[in-house]
């Protein structure tokens, strides 16, 4: 006999298979068959009326119904492409936030003085406007002011037009602010807004190339000190031409123009106040707030300017200006929310 080993004999090889009703992917309506080589998968089954366990299969496609692949990537291509233009043309258009709003939240948060402007910022109107209505003078009154704001007309030349046209009187003005209280000029969340500053030991300044007359109220609403507002101040001369006996005691003032000495008259001036405010006290972060090329103007290179300039398009939005802010804001309480919690020290 022979003592070599012996021959190795095939033993079939068994997998276990799970019962039908553990295995995911069958469902319990359909018949279990094991998968063989060749053999069809069962069929889908799609639902009926209402759908439910008892759904009736339906024949898969045949290869011959599909269509080849290279029609199906174009199809989806160009499906795709519909699909990306439909839902752009219904998705409005993102509003800019500015050239650097990183850089401008971040110093906001640690700013030791905020300057304001006031006309469509902290106010919801401009306030020479806003008299010229009440006086039946608007129109005119409006244009140059847009003028003024864009940058298109020298902000003294504006100025002096205006109140050329306006021609008012001290009871003209007194008339003006029994109609419109500080309260109700004020955007929402803006005294919210500087109270949180100054509870924070933040500065708060105003600077308006409006009428110191028209703005005192409102600095008073706000909180701020007479002495925190930069603001243009009216000239006035006494009537000469008096009654028949030549008595002029009774005639009202007659407005002459504006102190041209005041910074915020003329183009360059909101830069000329944050320098002043700097050399009085040497804050190591100043941010300017506004809505118009002057506000702008404030952040410029020069020495002396305000570290950061932030747009405030919640009244109105001139994309010139929004173009040259670091950051770009719609609503006080973004900014309020931007603030930390810790006080600047």
């Amino acid at each position: 006999p022979s003592l070599g080993p012996a021959p190795l004999r095939p033993v079939p090889l068994r997998c276990p298979r799970a019962p039908p009703s553990r295995r995911e992917g069958i469902s319990p309506a359909l018949p279990y068959r094991p998968s063989v080589r060749g053999a069809p998968f069962p069929p889908r089954a799609t639902p009926r009326d209402g759908g439910g366990d008892d759904a009736a299969p339906t024949n898969p496609p045949s290869p011959q119904s599909i269509p080849p692949l290279k029609d199906q990537v174009e199809g989806f291509r160009s499906l795709d492409a519909e699909a990306v233009d439909a839902a752009a043309a219904t998705v409005p258009p993102t509003p800019p936030l500015g050239r650097d709003p990183a850089f401008a939240r971040a110093l906001w948060g640690r700013a030791e003085c905020v300057a304001f402007d006031i006309d469509c910022t902290l106010a919801k109107d401009d306030a020479l406007d806003s008299l010229a209505a009440f006086l039946g003078k608007g129109p005119a009154i409006e244009a140059l002011t847009a003028a003024a704001m864009s940058g298109d007309l020298p902000l003294d030349v504006a100025l002096q037009r205006r109140l050329d046209i306006l021609d008012c009187t001290p009871s003209d003005l007194a008339r003006w602010h029994a109609a419109h209280p500080a309260e109700g000029r004020l955007v929402e969340g803006a005294r919210a807004l500087v109270a949180k500053l100054q509870a924070r030991g933040t500065t708060v300044f105003l600077i308006s190339g409006g009428l110191r007359e028209q703005q005192l109220p409102l600095a008073r609403a706000l909180g701020v000190p007479p002495a925190n507002l930069f603001a243009n101040r009216l000239t006035w001369v006494m009537a000469d031409d008096g009654d028949d006996d030549g008595d002029s005691s009774d005639a009202p003032p007659r407005l002459a123009g504006f102190d041209s000495r005041e910074p915020t008259s003329r183009n360059g001036g909101k830069p000329a106040a944050i320098a002043a405010i700097r050399a009085a006290r040497p804050y190591a972060s100043l941010i300017m707030v506004g809505d118009g090329i002057t506000d702008a103007e404030a952040c410029s290179g020069a020495s002396g300017g305000a570290d950061a300039f932030v747009a405030f398009t919640g009244v109105v939005a001139r994309p010139a200006v929004v173009a040259r802010a670091d950051w770009a804001v719609a609503s006080f309480a973004t900014l309020a929310d931007a603030l930390p919690r810790k006080k600047v020290v």
